[in-house]
């Protein structure tokens, strides 16, 4: 799977506005793709949704969905996580553990 890093840091896109996000289980390669982190760093949202469209044609996206890129340590362990579809990225230092 190709992935966006630069200077140790790997780029994740997701949705944090709310409606359907854009994290689909059939295309887990979706949040690390190198050319849509490209678009959305340098703001060119409208050729990523495009982009999107073309390249996995069951993610469903609107004129309203929104884009964002994270980046992370290479290796850090994550999840996205939606709420109303929501998305927003859980690491693993996020979580709380209890006894």
């Amino acid at each position: 799977m190709d992935k966006r890093i630069v200077d140790g840091l790997v780029g994740v896109v997701f949705s944090p506005g709310y409606g359907l996000g854009i994290t689909h289980p059939e295309y887990p390669q979706l949040n690390f793709d190198p050319k849509l982190v490209d678009f959305v760093v340098i703001g060119l949202i409208g050729d990523a949704l495009a982009y999107i469209e073309e390249t996995y044609p069951n993610v469903y996206i609107s004129d309203r969905t929104q884009l964002e890129v994270k980046f992370l340590p290479v290796g850090t362990k994550f999840r996205i996580d939606d709420y109303d579809g929501h998305e927003y990225i859980v690491t693993e230092n996020d979580l709380t553990l209890t006894a």
